[in-house]
């Protein structure tokens, strides 16, 4: 499966939920949820801190603690506008390691992406089902 490089290009909050844009190079889509994640990803996007701990930030201390490192999330399917996510992990100690992969919330495993520098990808067949084509401007 093919899997493109997304990025978040606009966090669009309201009271009553957040949506953030998610843009691969040819195409955009949207994915919605609870305001509380939108402002946490808006904080760390921003490079402010939370003025107190937050649930990502025990999460993230956990990893660093297990020695796990992020090393991708993939949004990787869309069943009736709600979307799946992976998050994939690698756990190392003195004599081995471990591959680990979890599904979870889109916004869960994008949050924690961002945090630790880790790169998302959307499968392709979800761009193809839920992409929005990106409108470029005409060229001059």
């Amino acid at each position: 499966m093919t899997h493109v490089p997304v990025s978040i290009s606009k966090v669009i909050q309201s009271k009553t939920y957040t949506g953030f844009i998610l843009s691969s190079p040819e195409k955009e889509l949207i994915i919605y949820t609870e305001p509380h994640v939108g402002k946490h990803i808006q904080l760390h996007l921003s490079g402010q801190t939370a003025n107190k701990p937050r649930t990502y930030d025990l999460v993230n201390s956990i990893l660093s603690t297990l020695h796990v490192e992020i090393l991708q999330v993939v949004i990787c399917d869309v069943q009736d506008s709600i979307y799946t996510a992976k998050i994939f992990l690698k756990q190392q100690n003195e004599k081995e390691e471990h591959y680990i992969e979890i599904t979870a919330r889109p916004s869960d495993c994008i949050s924690l992406a961002i945090e630790n520098g880790a790169p998302i990808y959307c499968h392709q067949s979800v761009l193809d089902v839920a992409g929005i084509e990106k409108q470029h401007p005409p060229l001059q």
